[in-house]
Parts: structure tokens; sequence; C-alpha cells
């Protein structure tokens, strides 16, 4: 990741499958990274869970906050450090 984008540059993944600090762990910046999980079908649904890592910094997730409310969507901090969507497929495959 390094190798394209500035220091300080901010990540925002999108998927709910992988770990967020997994991602964070192949730059040298694991702070400036963040989930931005926009629920299928996107232009529809108004939620998008902002995911902290175990790293990202509050000015990093600031950014994710403001992003999503500009995009008219309804933005929610997610203290995990997974998606919503991923732990609730675990638990299923679980039970």
């Amino acid at each position: 990741m390094d190798r394209f984008a500035h220091k300080g540059a901010v990540l925002a993944v999108n998927t709910s499958f992988l770990d967020v600090d997994a991602i964070a762990q192949a730059t040298t910046c694991p702070y400036g990274v963040r989930g931005l999980h926009f629920f299928s079908p996107a232009h529809v649904m108004k939620l998008l869970e902002v995911v902290r890592g175990r790293d990202t910094r509050p000015e990093v997730m600031a950014t994710g906050m403001a992003l999503g409310k500009r995009l008219r969507k309804l933005p929610r901090v997610r203290q995990t450090y997974a998606m919503w969507t991923s732990w609730t497929a675990c638990v299923r495959r679980i039970a």
C-alpha cells in the first residue's frame, strides 16, 4: 500500500469479509485504515458502517463519518475490528 499512497493517506476498506486490522498490517500507517461498509443495494440502503481498526485514529474515523453524511447515509461507528455482516456470518456458521 505504501507504494501507492502518500504517508498520511486514509485507506477506506469496503469489505465485510476481511478484517480491517489484517488489511492495516499491509501498511506502515495502520492508524489511517478504517472500514466503510455500504449495505446492498448501496444506492437504496442508508446505513453505513464506519469500522474502527485497533489502531485507527479518531480523526480518521471522523472523516469516515463526515463522508457518510455527505453521501446522505446514516453513518454508525462499529467498535469491533470486523464489519457487522462478517460477525453475523460467523455466528450463523457456528450455530
